[in-house]
């Protein structure tokens, strides 16, 4: 399969709803008759593509429109919910990496007014 049909089987899959396993299906489901195509037409161009199967967002559309409501509104929610856990979890690594900065430059103006702890330990007897 050459560089325009694997750009093209990409921008379909980007352009799809679902999870992963949904994607890879259809997109299979397409190689397929792509590389049948392939056959009768050995260097086709993106053009050549778009007008033997569609272009990639009318391709996702027509999967959208075979697809129930339900399952699509069950998609977008698990999207909406990675998309949530993944913000969640930049803010919480930025949120950590600034208390880091901020306890390095407090112990930093700590060291240079002066009140500097050698961690030793005086016993009085």
């Amino acid at each position: 399969m050459n560089a325009v049909c694997k750009r093209y089987l990409r921008q379909v899959r980007s352009w799809l709803p679902g999870t992963h396993k949904t994607k890879q299906t259809i997109v299979a489901s397409l190689r397929e008759d792509m590389l049948q195509y392939l056959q009768e037409n050995s260097d086709p161009t993106e053009e050549m593509l778009h007008q033997r199967f569609g272009a990639p967002q009318q391709i996702a559309a027509a999967y959208v429109d075979e697809m129930g409501t339900p399952e699509l509104l069950e998609n977008l929610r698990i999207r909406r919910r990675v998309l949530t856990i993944i913000v969640s979890l930049v803010l919480a690594v930025i949120m950590i990496w600034l208390a880091a900065v901020g306890i390095a430059l407090w112990d930093s103006h700590e060291n240079a007014m002066g009140s500097v702890d050698d961690g030793v330990i005086e016993v009085i007897q």
